[in-house]
């Protein structure tokens, strides 16, 4: 199936990330990462330049030639990831939820979203010390609606991962930092199963490894339950847990090939299959446990569909991006679309070409 384009708009900045709310129906995300260069010094082998981004909060009328509103907006720093939780301790008394934004400078910030549907800003918290870039977050609540509290887990750029126990405190109390890949730690993802005890990280040291967080740290460094590194030809760059069907994971790699891993031998995969791009996000979909929606880069958006008794097939491609797709997700808040039955929407966006599309896989 070739899907086509609902709805258009530039995001004007180079646009990464896409998260769908949890629970508002048709309200997500757009998160973007601009590089602005000093025109003055644009002769010079490496010229000044400046990193900038913004987060803008959308909601859409669902339908054959889809509506698009923008509900409010954040100016900062270059994004490098977004995602919600619904915790308790970061809803207040009247919102919904918390945004987390992983930035170029190495911050995590925490934006409450109010009854209003406004962002407020709650916290700022600087996760290393050596101006590494914040790559990758994930929140340990992901398939636990009004857990009391969540975990959080980041990426860097630096190859560490860091921790922190819990949003109750203005301040990242209890953080934990370890050296976890050679190069850049694309990505990092709880185990949902796990209560915030077991996370699975890649990097561009070609490896997947499993973390187990209650062994100790030890000058900086902490032993992998396992790490992976046959079969993978490019970094490792997106991982997700699978919420129903436990022990399974989706693990993209730049070298276009999604596998799916079995934590109760996580050696090798059993499954894998190529898309034709790199792959910078893997979702599960929050109902069809067999869907799988894939940002492939220059190779656009797939959805791909597996279960244990059946390999992987793509089953849907949307080529409409003109550029680097990275950002997707799943409608979550409605799941499906009220105006074609069985449909699901999805959100995406492009990179240079800086292109927010809706679409859906019916």
């Amino acid at each position: 199936m070739q899907a086509k384009s609902r709805y258009y708009e530039s995001t004007e900045l180079s646009a990464d990330s896409v998260e769908s709310h949890p629970c508002l129906p048709y309200v997500f995300a757009v998160s973007t990462y601009q590089v602005d260069q000093d025109p003055a010094q644009s002769t010079e082998a490496s010229p000044e330049y400046s990193r900038r981004g913004r987060c803008k909060l959308h909601r859409v009328t669902p339908g054959e030639a889809a509506a698009c509103t923008t509900l409010d907006a954040i100016e900062g720093e270059a994004i490098l990831d977004a995602k919600w939780t619904l915790a308790n301790s970061a809803c207040g008394e009247h919102g919904y939820g918390m945004l987390g934004i992983a930035d170029a400078t190495g911050y995590l910030s925490l934006y409450q979203l109010g009854e209003n549907l406004a962002f407020t800003k709650k916290a700022a918290w600087r996760m290393n010390d050596e101006k590494a870039l914040c790559l990758s977050l994930d929140w340990s609540d992901r398939t636990k609606m009004g857990a009391s509290d969540a975990s959080v887990i980041v990426s860097q750029s630096n190859g560490t991962l860091a921790t922190v126990p819990s949003l109750h405190r203005a301040e990242p109390h209890g953080i934990e930092t370890w050296h976890a890949h050679d190069y850049e730690a694309w990505i990092a993802a709880w185990d949902c199963w796990s209560g915030a005890n077991v996370a699975w990280s890649g990097g561009d040291d070609l490896a997947l490894k499993g973390w187990d967080l209650r062994t100790p740290i030890h000058d900086g460094t902490r032993e992998p339950t396992f790490t992976c590194k046959k079969g993978f030809d490019g970094g490792v760059t997106s991982i997700q847990s699978h919420a129903t069907r436990q022990h399974y994971w989706a693990v993209g790699s730049y070298d276009e090939t999604i596998r799916i891993f079995d934590a109760r031998n996580p050696r090798r995969p059993v499954a894998d299959a190529p898309v034709g791009g790199g792959i910078w996000r893997a979702k599960w979909h929050p109902t069809n446990e067999n869907a799988l929606l894939l940002g492939c880069m220059h190779g656009g958006v797939r959805i791909v569909e597996w279960s244990p008794d059946a390999p992987i097939e793509v089953v849907c491609e949307f080529d409409q991006h003109e550029s680097i797709a990275y950002g997707c997700d799943w409608e979550r808040g409605a799941f499906r679309g009220a105006d074609m039955p069985g449909a699901s929407y999805v959100y995406s966006c492009s990179f240079y070409d800086a292109a927010l599309h809706v679409w859906a896989w019916a």
